[in-house]
């Protein structure tokens, strides 16, 4: 096997012919690859401490979540590969598995642009692939510190960590204890004011929410049968604990989550160029939601309960020739969610549509892609995939439904010289379904009550997306990515009517469209003066348009934001030791178009800021002041007295708050290496 060798700065290309840790550098050679590969020496000047720090220093990339809202496991999966592969877990944040990888275990990053030799990108034009050593180590640490606000609010985060490598054998673990104080706690007022413009109600109100997660987390990787098992197991509770208090009337939430997962991943080599790969997750959950609203001799009780399972089997193979790999699969998934609700009124049972339902999807899906390249600055990812799904609906409501869905891609990724690339994608997805929907939900706090969902479909779009990438300096870039989406089924509030009564429920309401436009920008200061310095954005343009199921006007389509994004000033000081930062998320805004209310949610800018001391390999102390300024957050509803169709509105309810800010101190002891 033949190897290239070069060099751009701190970053090391390599041109490898049939192997998956194919590179390339940043110069011209990486427009036939599309393949940067970052080796620890880019990342050394700020002493990152694991794998998450070496990330979020990669030039032009952001991480992706598995998103939630997407059926099956391969498309849904987020950006990040391991060693090649996505994760065989849905549990765990790409964070929390970056966080677990110590930055010494890391051999090379690979940022894949357009596709690889080797690698299955699962719909995405871009990932980053973390590759670990393979050498003999231990690593521990253990991190310690606390959260802390105004009010005499103090809580503890805890984490220890561990793993252990041979070889290709490695076994880690985590189990912590965290805390995060919800954005928008804190105090303001709440002024409501008629259709004539009088204020007929003005008082104080103060909200504060905090949820505490302890969690455990487990992984093995071992060689197996000529092939490699991946397993993975964790467990987490998450405990919300939210107050909200008028002076006239108090409202007390306490909610529960637990969640369950197991899974397991096998890869098999098939000769010198396929490799077959099995996948089994299976997912539980438990959620106890309770809440008691009570003013004066007046008072509310809602409870929910929900027990929800998932269960994924996953078979593909990969066969690469030359310029050409070919990906087959079928997927099979089972879901479930038992749920139920009840409201009471003085003690009084309150009838509520939806109060019990059970839902079970089945689902199974085969598909057949490619990645070819028929010349070298070009290429051409075709792909189809075919779905069998059946819904079953039990409670309030009985329903059986079943579906079949074509879902084709098409993507092409022109190299243009200079790690500039241009990337075209069009394709059709389908959306996946929030069972909790099925269930009727209320907002004491509100006074809102929602029917549980009936005859709800997933929402399907056909996608065109156009993507730019620049790439300059070394470690500078810019990418700029617009978006059109034609949608059909739109999920949003739609009218359930009970025995003549009208509720307000999620349902789908037509077609509409969402157009987005990101940039994403990593423009590196050291031509200006300041070494180890870059500003880093991030900001997305939406619009969305529906057509309103109530007044038949046209308008947003509930909760999209107009604009959304972060923009750093992140400084490495030289020699390492030292680093700050200072973030700026922007400021943001959504409707939310119910029966008889329009509610406008406005948040203001936030501005956040840390500072990092690293006095050694193993020691890092760090403070984080999130929320510096105290943001405003306004929620304005214009309520109706029937639908909105009918009349204006007949009073306006306004709520201001004024945020806390919240302080982090950890300290973080490393041991191992």
């Amino acid at each position: 096997m033949g190897a290239n060798r070069f060099t751009t700065g701190t970053v090391t290309v390599l041109l490898l012919a049939g192997t998956p840790a194919i590179a390339a550098p940043a110069a011209e050679p990486a427009a036939a690859s599309g393949v940067l590969v970052f080796t620890p020496d880019f990342f050394a000047g700020s002493r990152p401490n694991d794998a998450l720090d070496m990330i979020r220093r990669l030039p032009g990339f952001a991480i992706v979540d598995a998103d939630a809202e997407v059926r099956g496991y391969a498309e849904a999966a987020g950006n990040i590969l391991f060693d090649g592969k996505p994760p065989s877990t849905k549990a765990e944040s790409l964070e929390d598995l970056l966080r677990r990888i110590p930055a010494a275990a890391v051999a090379r990053i690979e940022l894949i642009r357009g596709g690889a030799p080797g690698i299955a990108m699962g719909g995405r034009d871009v990932v980053a692939n973390v590759v670990r050593a393979t050498t003999a180590s231990r690593h521990a640490a253990i991190t310690a510190g606390a959260v802390a606000a105004n009010d005499h609010v103090l809580r503890p985060v805890v984490t220890l960590e561990a793993s252990r490598q041979s070889g290709a054998r490695r076994i880690e673990g985590a189990i912590g204890i965290t805390t995060e104080i919800d954005e928008d706690a804190g105090r303001g007022t709440t002024r409501t004011i008629d259709a004539a413009g009088v204020v007929t109600r003005q008082q104080p109100r103060r909200k504060w929410e905090t949820v505490q997660t302890v969690a455990g987390r487990g992984a093995w990787d071992t060689p197996l049968a000529g092939g490699t098992l991946s397993t993975n197991a964790s467990v987490s509770r998450a405990r919300k604990r939210e107050d909200v208090d008028t002076g006239a009337e108090a409202v007390r939430e306490r909610e529960t989550l637990t969640e369950g997962e197991a899974g397991a991943q096998y890869r098999h080599p098939i000769g010198a160029d396929s490799r077959i790969e099995a996948l089994v997750i299976r997912r539980i959950g438990r959620l106890r939601f309770d809440s008691t609203a009570t003013e004066g001799s007046d008072s509310e009780h809602f409870t929910q309960r929900s027990d929800t399972a998932e269960s994924i089997a996953r078979l593909s193979l990969r066969r690469e020739r030359g310029t050409l790999a070919i990906d087959a699969a079928i997927e099979g998934a089972i879901n479930s969610a038992d749920g139920s609700a009840a409201l009471f009124a003085n003690g009084a049972p309150v009838p509520v549509p939806g109060s019990n339902s059970r839902v079970e999807e089945q689902r199974v899906e085969a598909s057949l892609g490619a990645t070819w390249r028929p010349f070298a600055r070009l290429t051409v990812e075709p792909a189809l995939r075919l779905e069998r799904s059946g819904l079953r609906q039990r409670g309030d409501a009985v329903l059986d439904r079943r579906f079949t869905y074509w879902k084709p891609r098409l993507a092409l990724t022109r190299a243009l010289g200079g790690g500039d690339q241009i990337r075209l994608a069009v394709q059709r997805d389908v959306g996946q379904l929030d069972f909790n929907d099925f269930v009727a939900s209320a907002s004491l706090d509100r006074g809102e009550i929602n029917a549980g969902a009936v005859d709800l479909r997933p929402p399907r779009s056909w996608t065109v997306t156009a993507t730019y990438e620049h790439r300059f300096a070394g470690d500078g870039a810019i990418v700029l990515r617009a978006a059109h989406e034609r949608i059909s089924d739109v999920v949003d509030h739609v009218v359930r009517h009970d025995q003549g009564v009208p509720f307000d429920a999620i349902g789908n309401i037509g077609r509409g469209s969402r157009d987005t436009l990101t940039a994403e920008t990593t423009l590196p200061l050291t031509p200006l003066g300041m070494a180890g310095a870059r500003i880093v954005s991030n900001v997305t343009l939406t619009r969305s348009r529906v057509d309103d199921p109530v007044t038949g006007a046209r308008r947003w389509i509930s909760g999209d934001k107009p604009v959304t994004g972060t923009i750093s000033l992140i400084h490495d000081l030289p020699g390492g030791a030292i680093s700050w930062g200072a973030d700026m998320r922007m400021a943001e805004l959504k409707r939310e178009y119910r029966l008889d209310e329009i509610r406008t949610k406005a948040r203001g800018f936030r501005f956040d800021a840390h500072v990092e001391y690293r006095p050694g390999p193993a020691w890092r102390l760090r403070l984080e002041a999130v929320n510096l300024t105290g943001l405003s957050f306004a929620e304005t509803r214009r309520k109706y007295a029937g639908a909105r169709s009918l009349a204006a509105p007949d009073k306006t309810e306004t709520r201001r708050t004024a945020t806390t800010p919240t302080v982090l101190f950890t300290v973080r002891r490393a041991f191992g290496g």
